[in-house]
């Protein structure tokens, strides 16, 4: 009977923390590009029936930028499908973020993390390091954490098993 309790709790415990993780993009607070600051969750229920690709990146971080002219290959390949781009800076002010998204130029919606938010999304999903990406569901549950970088092929794959 011990082992069944413990069984239960370990189990119910596991379940919470990891919905508790899940919805911690949804609580997050960011800028937009009009430097107002928002709730993350505001922007996202306009998109219930879309698959959200997450990518975590900053304007400083070569990585990244390398990847982007992956993402934007993805956004060809998914044209018309129900997956929407999400790009969240985590760079610590407005002007250098600014000025990587205009010379980018990709489509998406961007947003730059506050300081506090992006602690709280580092802790909840583990995140040590950027180019970061994760794929949120239709209710925007996380479906995917650490998910493949735009340059293999393995992320095309995983987002087609999801939508």
């Amino acid at each position: 009977m011990k082992f069944f309790l413990v069984l239960l709790f370990f189990f119910y415990s596991f379940g919470l923390s990891a919905q508790m993780s899940s919805n911690a993009v949804l609580t997050a607070k960011a800028v937009t590009l009009n430097g107002d600051t928002i709730m993350l969750a505001d922007t996202l229920l306009a998109y219930t029936d879309n698959l959200i690709l997450v990518d975590y990146w900053a304007s400083w971080c070569g990585p990244c930028l390398r990847e982007m002219p992956h993402s934007k290959e993805m956004q060809k390949e998914f044209a018309g499908k129900k997956l929407m781009f999400l790009y969240l800076s985590t760079d610590k002010a407005n002007r250098e973020w600014l000025k990587a998204v205009k010379k980018i130029k990709i489509n998406g919606i961007h947003f730059r993390l506050i300081a506090e938010t992006k602690s709280q999304i580092q802790q909840a999903y583990s995140i040590s390091g950027i180019p970061f990406y994760q794929v949120l569901g239709k209710n925007q549950e996380l479906l995917i954490n650490a998910a493949a970088w735009p340059s293999s092929e393995k992320l095309s794959k995983q987002i087609l098993t999801k939508l």
